[in-house]
Formats: C-alpha cells, sequence, structure tokens
C-alpha cells in the first residue's frame, strides 16, 4: 500500500472513531431522555391518583361537616325537649 491509501484509511478510521463517540453519545441522551419521560409519566400518574384521593378526603371532609351539624342540630332539640319538659313540671 502507498502513503496516501494509509492516510486515506488513517482519515476513514478517525472519521468512524468519531461517528461512534457522537452516536455513543447520542445512546446516553436518548436514554437519558427516555428515564426522563419514564419518570414524568410516572409522576403524572401518581398526581393524577392523588387528587382523585384528594377529592375523597374533601367529599368526606363535606360529609362528616354535615353530620356534624345534624348532631349539633339534633343535640339542641334534646336539649329545647328537656327545657321545654322542665319548665312544664
Amino acid at each position: 500500500m502507498s502513503e496516501v491509501d494509509n492516510s486515506r484509511f488513517d482519515d476513514i478510521y478517525d472519521r468512524i472513531n468519531d461517528l461512534t463517540v457522537e452516536v455513543n453519545s447520542l445512546k446516553v441522551q436518548t436514554s437519558t431522555y427516555g428515564t426522563q419521560q419514564v419518570a414524568i409519566s410516572q409522576l403524572l400518574t401518581l398526581a393524577t391518583g392523588l387528587a382523585g384521593d384528594m377529592r375523597q378526603v374533601k367529599s368526606d371532609i363535606r360529609e362528616l361537616k354535615a353530620n356534624a351539624r345534624n348532631t349539633d342540630a339534633s343535640i339542641n332539640e334534646i336539649l329545647r325537649l328537656l327545657r321545654s319538659r322542665n319548665s312544664n313540671e
């Protein structure tokens, strides 16, 4: 082989090495991007689930408040009846 051929082969190998480095870098970036997408997807799924749980908690709190108001009204009615009965005696 001539010196020119050797030089061309060296240039080709250098280019191949450069391309290999770039491809490996892109693989790492793609892997990281894919991992980030999975993490974001998992976070969105978790956030959606938590939002549903919070809606249920709010509903439960409204129900508890309504029950407390009803209990309070019942106690007030019982007290009113007792006072009424005591005043009649």
